[in-house]
């Protein structure tokens, strides 16, 4: 019935084309479940969906529009394999909260959602996952992250939404994994540890869409080239890492304190106001 309300489902069992349609459900949950199909279409009103240990290789298409989830929750154990956009079309996705790997394209445009939450379980996000979703304001657990893909967050949060610490240990980062074309994201403290770095990884797009750091440490790591674009840093202490050009097009640093090599067109067209080098060697 169209009318009535699940109050709560659990499905282990394999999910044929359209095996569920037109119904209304407070949590449903996949645990251990195939999919065949598209297994869900039809006008869908669903407080939580959670799906772990679920095969959806099967899968030709994203779940239609008409299905509405208020909250996604991933588990670990999902086999996604080709279709890796399969929940990129919800309706009213608010909130999604990450206990197991994420694959690429994910949410990818999704507006809707406002809150990620990273728990131990989730150690890598995909090419594209949160990629102009545009509206995220509350995300935690960066700190459980191995691995960050292509544009993962590019575009993910709305202009002036400010972060306090943002922590990355032993990750890896792609290409403009952070990319911000959405004015000003202010971040507190950016750490980041025994990373590597791939290229514009936190960069900007102008001298009005940046990041504005007030302080960014980098330890162990092993970055590219640009890094940041268009970005402020008020202290910026590099320590025992390698890069090649690390900030570009306007960067601007207040105050730069490094022990490690400093390679040629390290800084090119980035303004620094004061220097601190320790025991480091300068190739011009």
């Amino acid at each position: 019935s169209t009318t009535a309300v699940i109050d709560s489902m659990t499905i282990k069992a394999t999910m044929e084309s359209v095996a569920l349609s037109n119904f209304n459900c407070n949590s449903l949950t996949f645990d251990g479940a195939t999919f065949k199909g598209l297994g869900i279409s039809g006008t869908c009103k669903i407080g939580t969906m959670t799906v772990k240990n679920s095969d959806m290789s099967a899968v030709s298409s994203s779940i239609s529009s008409d299905v509405s989830v208020n909250t996604l929750i991933v588990g670990q154990g999902n086999n996604y394999r080709t279709l890796s956009s399969m929940f990129q079309n919800l309706s009213n996705l608010t909130t999604v909260i990450l206990n197991g790997d994420v694959p690429k394209n994910f949410v990818r445009a999704k507006n809707t959602v406002t809150t990620v939450e990273i728990n131990e379980g989730c150690e890598s996000i995909g090419d594209n996952a949160f990629d102009n979703c545009k509206s995220i304001t509350n995300i935690t657990g960066f700190e459980h992250l191995r691995s960050i893909g292509v544009s993962a967050f590019a575009n993910a949060f709305p202009a002036d939404t400010s972060f306090d610490v943002i922590e990355l240990n032993n990750c890896s980062l792609g290409n403009r994994a952070f990319l911000n074309q959405m004015n000003i994201i202010n971040i507190s403290t950016l750490r980041l540890n025994n990373c590597t770095v791939s290229d514009e990884a936190f960069t900007g797009w102008s001298s009005t869409q940046y990041f504005n750091f007030e302080t960014v440490e980098i330890s162990n790591s092993n970055m590219t080239k640009a890094i940041f674009r268009y970005d402020k840093i008020n202290n910026l202490i590099i320590k025992n890492s390698t890069y090649t050009s690390l900030c570009a097009d306007g960067t601007k640093i207040n105050t730069l304190t490094t022990d490690c090599d400093v390679p040629k067109n390290a800084f090119n067209n980035a303004g620094i106001t004061s220097v601190t080098l320790q025991m480091l060697s300068l190739h011009c």
